[in-house]
């Protein structure tokens, strides 16, 4: 049996070290991704179970990611995580669920480790 995956997209690279950990720490295989604009060619390497994305990203959004895993019928989990308002992230889980994109929450940053354990561990 393999490892889960999960893919962390996040333009910062302190927060994708850090979900890393945890999840590697959770039994996850990981990759990161910090250019937004790299994310489709990584998605194509190893489909993930789970996605962590920032839903403020420079070049490319969170909010144009969540719409392109829905227009590739991706079935996997996301969690969004946001260091701004969180009516923004709020705004991508609606549009992500309408979609169908299984939104398993939302996360500001800082990541507060015990919540990010408690979301990958769901």
């Amino acid at each position: 049996m393999t490892n889960p995956h999960l893919m962390i997209c996040d333009d910062e690279a302190a927060i994708c070290a850090i979900v890393g950990r945890v999840a590697v720490q959770l039994g996850y295989t990981v990759t990161e991704v910090t250019r937004s604009t790299d994310f489709d060619v990584a998605f194509a390497r190893q489909k993930p179970d789970i996605v962590v994305l920032d839903v403020v990203m420079p070049d490319r959004d969170g909010i144009e990611i969540v719409m392109w895993l829905a227009k590739q019928g991706y079935d996997g989990k996301v969690l969004l995580v946001s260091g701004y308002d969180l009516q923004h992230a709020h705004n991508a889980v609606l549009l992500a669920e309408c979609r169908g994109l299984n939104i398993i929450g939302t996360l500001r940053k800082p990541v507060p480790l015990r919540d990010l354990r408690q979301a990958l561990a769901a």
